[in-house]
């Protein structure tokens, strides 16, 4: 529905019998009536002093007789004018939404620009804040200054245009209400338009009641059932966010670091896929009971169809979880095959620890027989070369020298052979330890290269298992599509 952001100026004359009365409620002065808030009243502001009644009847008179009649006034005669300054539920809201001062200068704005155009006189102004909605009574001379009558002076709906001109220039969003005719035009309902008097209210209320109540009747029954659906529909939204994250929590993670974490997890997927199943069977047979009913009241019609949709669920439910046991199933086949694997590089890792130590205690002798080689070689070089008048170094005595020798050019001459006897074959010994070694640090790269590629493939099918962000209406990880899951693992 729109909210009204317009301005309304209601008016009506006040004789000598109903001035008091109705001063008395502008000023709150007396017995107020039950929708009136006692503790709100102090926000009340008279803006326009009221003056006494007796006033309003010497003033009403001085302006009568500015006419030239000399006829005696009547009793009932109008002594003042009331007119009360309303505004729509929006304009309600952008009028409270000003500060005091604009308030005030906009409505002395509007009862000023009304005196002005009909030329009559102020004689109050007083804005209301301790009703419902916030308004202002003003009070105006009932004849204009040259005396006459303001009922002569008021005639179709110029004063509205009035009140919204004078406003628009402190609260620029409020503006003039829907004239009648358009209204009318618009189909709007005519007890929404026309005022009715209180003979004509007894008459039409009671039949208007019986029907509001009617109304009234069915609407807080179909209220009571969107709650009761709207209670429905949340509880099983609730057991649905909580069935993902229990479905969720049995899900492999990093966290589950040891063979026992995953078989914990096997052992209460496959305890919750139970009860689920328990659940599907009883859910079947409520299905059924509907089934051969016929004529179903609305009540049993929203019990079948929330029968079916937990139905959905449930299958859902049980696809789901009947794919997290394969996964947990495959995931404690392949930490098994790690661990497997991890305990074979450990065994290689120490056999190949122990070979090199025993390979570093071989070469360090093949280092010293070595050197004994050299210095065998080379004392056997120095006995070869005869006397020619060259000393030669003792290899046994350090600084000391051999005896010059006879030069014999063929000995002298002849390349060193090389190693000898043992020396030749720790050669050959040292040659099939490098052999040795190589050859297992290339086993051993290959073996820690295989298990390194087995590892990542096992991740990669892990990954492949990870489910998508639950949803409130179908399965978090499967659709229908997807159905069947993979095969059962054996003894499943």
């Amino acid at each position: 529905m729109r909210q009204s952001s317009a301005i309304s100026v209601r008016i009506k004359a006040l004789s000598q019998a109903k001035i008091r009365g109705q001063f008395n409620h502008d000023l709150r002065l007396g017995r107020q009536p039950n929708y009136v808030d006692q503790s709100r009243q102090k926000l009340n502001r008279v803006l326009i002093n009221y003056p006494t009644p007796e006033f309003c009847k010497t003033d009403t008179e001085i302006r009568r007789r500015k006419t030239g009649t000399t006829r005696k006034a009547m009793s009932n005669q109008a002594v003042a004018t009331s007119a009360i300054i309303t505004f729509g539920v929006r304009a309600q809201q952008i009028f409270s939404e000003g500060d005091s001062k604009t308030q005030d200068e906009a409505l002395l704005a509007v009862a000023n620009t009304m005196a002005d155009y009909y030329k009559l006189t102020v004689y109050g102004l007083v804005l209301h804040l301790d009703e419902t909605a916030p308004h202002a009574h003003v009070v105006f001379s009932a004849r204009d200054h040259q005396g006459k009558p303001f009922s002569k002076l008021n005639r179709g709906s110029k004063i509205q245009d009035l009140a919204a001109d004078a406003i628009k220039q402190y609260f620029p969003e409020i503006q003039r209400g829907i004239r009648k005719r358009d209204r009318i035009a618009a189909g709007e309902a005519p007890s929404k338009i026309y005022h009715r008097s209180v003979k004509q209210l007894h008459q039409d209320l009671p039949d208007e009641i019986a029907q509001k109540q009617t109304q009234l009747n069915d609407l807080n029954q179909d209220i009571k059932i969107k709650i009761e659906h709207q209670n429905e529909v949340g509880g099983d939204l609730q057991e649905m966010i909580t069935t993902n994250a229990q479905i969720r929590s049995y899900l492999p993670t990093p966290e589950d670091k040891t063979i026992e974490d995953i078989e914990n997890k096997l052992a209460k997927a496959e305890d919750y896929r139970r009860r689920k199943a328990e659940q599907l069977q009883k859910n079947q047979v409520r299905l059924d009971r509907f089934t051969t009913k016929d004529n179903l009241n609305p009540r049993d019609q929203r019990a079948h169809a929330r029968a079916k949709t937990r139905h959905t669920n449930l299958l859902q439910d049980t696809r789901a979880i009947i794919s997290v046991i394969t996964l947990l199933h495959e995931t404690l086949r392949a930490e098994k095959d790690l661990n497997a694997a991890a305990v074979q590089v450990n065994a290689t890792r120490e056999v190949v620890e122990d070979l090199q130590v025993e390979i570093g205690k071989n070469f360090e002798v093949l280092e010293k027989l070595h050197n004994k080689e050299q210095q065998r070689s080379a004392y056997i070089a120095g006995l070869e070369i005869i006397d020619c008048g060259i000393a030669t170094p003792d290899p046994n005595a350090p600084g000391k020298w051999l005896p010059a020798r006879k030069y014999n050019p063929d000995v002298w001459q002849t390349p060193d052979p090389g190693p000898r006897g043992w020396g030749k074959f720790w050669q050959k010994l040292v040659g099939f330890a490098n052999f040795l070694k190589n050859t297992l640090v290339d086993r051993l790269r290959q073996t820690i290269s295989e298990l390194e590629s087995d590892k990542q493939e096992l991740a990669n099918r892990l990954a492949e298992y990870e489910p998508s962000e639950p949803s409130p209406e179908k399965s978090p990880w499967y659709e229908d599509s997807e159905w069947p899951p993979r095969p059962k693992p054996p003894g499943y």
